[in-house]
């Protein structure tokens, strides 16, 4: 979602060395994401539950997962995007679920 940075990164995206990729906003358990139970799903839902709420009618996300994505991760990643059932009761965040290729930061 266009704009969501100011959601993930209120007081300002951190600065990155040259050739550097930005970190990942939610770390992995151990700081490692080696197993699929690694990763922060409920953080993650939490955080686009943020989104949602300062872009209430945007019903799409697009997912643009790297080549080392496993397939499980990004299957996980779509139904943490979708809705938020164990935060607020079931409500519906960003039913329309787009996986694009390539980068999209250029």
């Amino acid at each position: 979602i266009l704009g969501a940075d100011a959601v993930l990164y209120p007081a300002g995206a951190p600065p990155l060395a040259e050739g550097e990729a930005r970190p990942p906003t939610l770390p992995c358990g151990g700081g490692k994401c080696m197993r699929v139970s690694d990763y922060p799903w409920k953080d993650l839902t939490m955080e686009l539950a943020k989104i949602k709420d300062m872009y209430p009618d945007e019903q799409n996300v697009i997912l643009v997962p790297g080549d080392d994505i496993a397939y499980e991760v990004i299957v996980m990643t779509m139904d943490a995007s979708r809705n938020d059932k164990l935060l607020k009761g079931s409500r519906d965040l960003f039913p329309y679920v787009v996986i694009a290729g390539g980068d999209m930061s250029k």
